[in-house]
């Protein structure tokens, strides 16, 4: 069977895959007809998920089997709350895994080792208590009113549909047991169930005075049948209605954060409320997305139950969820991006705080093979294809429709939410601008990533501080293509800008309101009046840049062209530019009307000369010639630019793949030292390269954050005003016995023996930088950890910068 398209983001997953157990998740990770992230995370999660994922292909479905860290309901809720945030184009949640039975519940009993299927979901743990009873209370299940799931379920228990479900579940426990021998069926006089009075304790002459009174003992409760001596005449004698190894049974099904142990009360609640099995996670998904509960039969929920038949139950559950999916329809390439699953979380008022589209904005930045294999020209080829297209386009009305559809970005803009900066302090609020710029960079990269991806070399120049000024932010990219990196001089540049506008409100939010009255109440009066929404939401939009960006481009206006004679697609233009030596040609995208349209367009350009130096020549330079040395308020200036980069552009692959001293780059850059820095723009220029090789085992074990220890290298060679390699000796080489390792036996010696050297407070920020020492994981995606570099790096770096000017100026 051909696998499905190749994910482009979080939002291409379609199943999700919840199990509680190791057992569980193990039968359905053997299932997988493919994995996404064999070989490392590539799609990543939302901002405060605590969830892992694992991601891949089940039939023709991409789906992610979601990994809980416990049983129970608000486990189950808390799981499928952050799965739906982080993967927000989930139509079906399947609950997978192991549950006890009820022998009764159906015509023909239930066995160890049957299936059930949830047709329906009872909180049986979920109602009133009063003396001497309990009353459940009657809640009918939030997938049972999906029509979809409920419809799927009427196709299932078809008499087509269940032999089919049959047949095909045997086949993949097949499988399964063919790759791991553990899932054979255990023997069939293992499968004991007891009368529901017959307790599992010690018998007899026991001198276990709890287990006398009527109790069992913890030891009991422990140990096996056959160690207790639990009277085989008091089994109950049972014969299936079928030769087959197993059955398949649709039914309600009892969910509550209490296991089952009691044959008593399992025969009470099943015979009250028409239950065929007991477990303890659908109740916590209902309400919060669509879902079925598919559960293998290991034991009778009675105190008897033991653990013999719970591989071969997981591993037939999984079974029976591969050959299920198999029936459930995939929707069609083109609506899956535009599907919108139905909110059952704003129906049960579980609040997300953070939106679908924000969530999925840091879906694919880390991975370093998404954009080899996403092919543009694949993209076109099935667009061109209908009878309005032609194979060159000269119409613009056509021109931006095609590219609109060519270039990968989300149909909807992206905002974000303001903080609350009455209530908050001026560092978070200016934290919280950050968080503003990050999302309108990775917005730049999701458009023009795409349209690089044919060509091996890329070269980004981005801003190391983009203007900040309270209502409106920009932030340019200039990406150029290059097809011979021999030949640096045949590129085409990409000159792309974003602008985040706030509204007039914004400003006003955090200012004392009139007459001494109550900011909140404002607010809402505000939001009675309907201003709500414009006064706390930023919207990020694409825009045409209104002047050629410097230095890149001249200061003159670009050629209007009424009609544009333009390839297939972009590459082919790029490549047209390249072949033909025209240099005085630029691509770029253009904005209509406030919304985002992307377009390539052809525009003349003068030709400029521009000079660059890089920060390892400007620090190599400075050091042979003492009177062009950088002064420490010009070392500590720049070092802010580069921390206040790596909270901006931290996620895309442009800055993980190429962070060193050697990619930061000055433009028209006349002298080696940085005065008058306010008039030089400083770019950071990252060229990524196919010939990506990977880092050592080793190299991860000792560098936690490969990005932040970048930044804590450039901060020591900015003080040392070398380059690290210069500082390094034969013993760095020989106490870590790799090149990719030397340099962090260098890093670290250099900053533990700098004394006298830098100040104190730089030197804890380089060593913070080095150890990723914030108190928090190593993951960069945690806004913890961003809140905390921001705090301790940031911060510190700006009241230095503060200090030294005065001290200069003095």
């Amino acid at each position: 069977m051909p696998l499905p398209p190749t994910p482009r983001d979080r939002k291409d997953f379609s199943v999700a895959i919840i199990c509680a157990l190791e057992v569980e998740s193990d039968a359905v990770e053997l299932l997988f007809d493919h994995i996404w992230d064999a070989n490392g995370d590539r799609y990543g999660k939302a901002a405060h998920d605590p969830y892992s994922y694992r991601t891949g292909v089940i039939g023709n479905h991409n789906v992610v089997l979601a990994y809980m860290t416990g049983m129970g309901k608000v486990q189950a809720a808390s799981v499928a709350k952050s799965c739906r945030w982080s993967f927000p184009g989930v139509r079906l949640a399947l609950i997978v895994g192991v549950c006890g039975g009820v022998p009764g519940g159906i015509e023909g009993g239930v066995f160890l080792g049957d299936i059930v299927i949830s047709d329906e979901i009872l909180p049986y743990d979920f109602g009133k208590k009063y003396p001497g009873t309990f009353q459940c209370r009657e809640v009918t299940s939030r997938s049972n009113g999906d029509n979809e799931v409920q419809a799927f379920l009427r196709k299932l228990r078809s008499p087509k549909g269940r032999e089919h479900l049959l047949s095909r579940t045997a086949h993949h426990l097949d499988v399964l047991r063919a790759g791991a021998g553990e899932y054979s069926c255990p023997p069939r006089q293992s499968d004991q169930l007891f009368e529901p009075n017959y307790h599992h304790k010690h018998h007899g002459t026991s001198k276990c005075k709890t287990c006398n009174e009527g109790k069992a003992c913890k030891r009991a409760q422990k140990a096996t049948c056959k160690a207790l001596r639990c009277d085989q005449e008091r089994l109950v004698v049972r014969l299936r209605s079928s030769q087959r190894e197993f059955n398949i049974h649709f039914g309600r099904i009892a969910s509550g954060d209490t296991v089952m142990k009691s044959g008593r009360d399992r025969d009470r609640i099943a015979d009250k409320e028409k239950v065929i099995a007991f477990e303890m996670e659908g109740a916590g998904i209902d309400g919060i997305m669509p879902f079925l509960v598919i559960k293998g039969v290991c034991d009778y929920a009675d105190s008897h139950k033991n653990k013999i038949w719970q591989k071969y139950s997981a591993g037939a559950a999984a079974s029976c969820m591969k050959s299920l999916l198999e029936q459930w329809a995939v929707i069609d390439q083109f609506e899956k991006r535009h599907y919108q699953p139905r909110d059952f979380s704003q129906e049960s008022h579980c609040h997300i705080q953070e939106t679908a589209s924000e969530a999925c904005a840091l879906s694919t930045r880390r991975d370093e093979g998404y954009h080899s294999q996403y092919n543009p020209d694949t993209n076109n080829e099935n667009l061109l294809q209908g009878d309005f297209h032609v194979q060159n386009l000269e119409d613009l009305g056509s021109l931006i429709e095609n590219f609109r559809s060519v270039i990968h970005q989300p149909k909807k803009t992206h905002t974000w939410q303001e903080p609350r900066i009455d209530k908050i302090p001026e560092c978070r609020r200016k934290f919280e601008d950050f968080r503003v710029i990050q999302q309108a960079a990775h917005s730049l990269y999701d458009a023009v990533g795409t349209a690089c991806a044919a060509h091996t070399v890329h070269k980004v120049h981005i801003p190391l501080q983009p203007a900040i000024d309270g209502t409106t932010t920009r932030i340019r990219f200039n990406v150029a293509l290059i097809q011979h990196s021999r030949a640096p001089g045949d590129v085409v540049w990409i000159d792309v800008e974003s602008t985040i506008k706030s509204h007039e409100g914004y400003s006003q939010l955090g200012s004392t309101s009139p007459s001494g009255q109550n900011p909140s109440l404002n607010r809402r009066q505000e939001v009675e009046r309907g201003n709500c929404l414009s006064t706390q939401r930023k919207r990020v939009q694409f825009r045409l840049p209104t002047a050629p960006i410097q230095p890149l481009c001249s200061e003159a206006d670009v050629v209007e062209i009424p009609y544009l004679h333009i390839q297939r697609n972009f590459c082919q233009v790029v490549e047209r530019c390249l072949s033909q030596q025209e240099r005085n040609r630029c691509i770029g995208l253009l904005g209509d009307n406030g919304t985002c349209k992307h377009l390539a367009y052809l525009a003349s350009r003068t030709s400029i000369t521009t000079t660059t130096k890089s920060l390892s020549e400007l620090i190599s330079q400075t050091r042979s010639d003492i009177t062009k040395e950088m002064s420490q308020y010009e070392r500590v200036r720049l070092a802010k630019y580069l921390a206040t980069a790596v909270l901006y552009y931290h996620a895309t692959p442009w800055l993980n793949r190429a962070w060193r001293s050697e990619d930061i780059h000055f433009f028209n850059y006349p002298d080696p030292s940085i005065e008058q820095p306010q008039h030089i723009p400083a770019y950071m220029m990252s060229s990524v390269s196919t010939e990506y090789l990977p880092a050592s085992p080793a190299y991860h074990r000792f560098i936690r954050n490969p990005v932040l220890f970048g930044l804590g290298v450039m901060f020591l060679e900015l003080a040392f005003q070398v380059p690290l390699a210069a500082l390094e000796l034969s013993i760095d080489l020989q106490e870590r016995g790799k090149s990719d390792l030397a340099e962090y036996s260098t890093a670290r010696r250099v900053v533990e023996f700098s004394h006298g050297k830098i100040s104190k407070s730089f030197k804890e920020v380089t060593k913070r930088c080095l150890y990723c020492d914030f108190g928090h994981d190593d993951d960069f995606h945690s806004p913890a950890l961003q809140q905390a570099f921001y705090n301790n790096v940031i911060t510190v770096l700006d009241d230095l910068e503060k200090r030294f000017r005065e001290l200069q100026l003095d």
